[in-house]
């Protein structure tokens, strides 16, 4: 059985020699940092190659912008058609705002009638109940 100590000091040892190659592995000879420069120079001495400017790619955005706002801002040819449905609501409304502003609905209209008349006939006393006389 290995001990928690001896364990610990071969890690330890493994730590090191992964870090001497490590250490070894980035150390590199003059001669690569040389190229690696060399090439880094040839790459900023190139020039640039001006970029191809295409017309019609440089229109196409615009012309897309164009049909976008025909399509949604201009309103087509053809003349709507009308809704015949939306007069009958509208005189249904009417009559809905009529019946609402009446004291009583158009159905007891005449039975409202028959009621002014007899309160008007009790004021008077013309209709007065018959007295009980035998």
């Amino acid at each position: 059985m290995k001990t928690l100590e001896g364990e610990s000091e071969e890690l330890k040892n493994d730590l090191r020699i992964f870090r001497a190659n490590l250490h070894e592995a980035a150390e590199k000879p003059d001669a690569f940092w040389m190229h690696q420069r060399a090439g880094i120079m040839a790459k900023l001495q190139r020039p640039v190659p001006a970029l191809k400017r295409r017309p019609a790619l440089l229109w196409a955005p615009v012309a897309i912008m164009v049909g976008l706002c025909l399509f949604f801002f201009v309103k087509n040819g053809k003349a709507p058609t009308p809704d015949l449905a939306t007069g009958y609501d509208q005189k249904l409304l009417i009559e809905v705002e009529q019946a609402l502003k009446q004291e009583s609905s158009w159905a007891l209209a005449p039975a409202a009638l028959i009621t002014e008349e007899i309160e008007q006939a009790l004021e008077c006393g013309s209709l007065l109940p018959p007295s009980k006389t035998k």
